[in-house]
């Protein structure tokens, strides 16, 4: 073989080198995975949504009713005020659904709201927090859902949701009214209001 033929033969790289040594294939793999994380990060922020939680807590007694008798002029006066915060100004038609416990000052505290609003009240028994909340997030995601319940079912709720415990309530305190904003990533935050 001659010289110039060898010289040849060792200056040109062999075929099997050039295809197994893929240059731009680390680029377009960071790439490929930048954008596809981009995607993914787009669709979970697009699927966010924030569900907000009014709880308040009814009259489990006033100056002129026992705990089980229908509420006095007492508490139906703030039945009244609350059909007017949330069914007035920005704030009408965002109700979306009312849950309450069984009681009977329960579904007289949302009454008014919902007959001004339209909405039937969703009665859920025996005071269960759990079930409250779990049907209020899964049935109303992104929306606001009104809750009226006793002391002990508002407690509960605020510590599920919030991690935030109450000091007992007297009977006759009923100025809080709770704001919980549940997002569908992250934890979730409260707003108390009072009367």
């Amino acid at each position: 073989m001659s010289r110039s033929a060898q010289l040849h033969v060792h200056m040109e790289a062999p075929a099997f080198t050039r295809r197994h040594r893929p240059f731009l294939a680390p680029i377009w793999l960071s790439l490929l995975l930048f954008v596809g994380a981009v995607a993914v990060a787009f669709t979970l922020y697009q699927s966010a949504t924030t569900t907000t939680l009014v709880i308040v807590r009814h009259a489990e007694s006033a100056p002129e009713a026992a705990t089980t008798g229908p509420a006095g002029a007492w508490s139906q006066e703030r039945a009244q005020r609350l059909a007017q915060l949330f069914s007035q100004g920005d704030l009408s038609g965002r109700i979306r659904a009312i849950y309450v416990t069984g009681t009977q000052a329960a579904r007289q505290m949302a009454a008014p709201l919902a007959a001004r609003l339209g909405l039937r009240l969703e009665v859920v028994q025996d005071a269960d927090a759990d079930a409250l909340e779990s049907r209020a997030l899964s049935e109303h995601r992104g929306e606001a859902v009104l809750i009226v319940a006793n002391a002990s079912v508002v407690s509960q709720l605020l510590d599920d949701l919030c991690g935030i415990k109450l000091a007992p309530m007297p009977a006759d305190e009923l100025s809080g009214l709770f704001v919980v904003s549940v997002p569908t990533l992250g934890s979730a935050g409260l707003l108390e209001l009072h009367d």
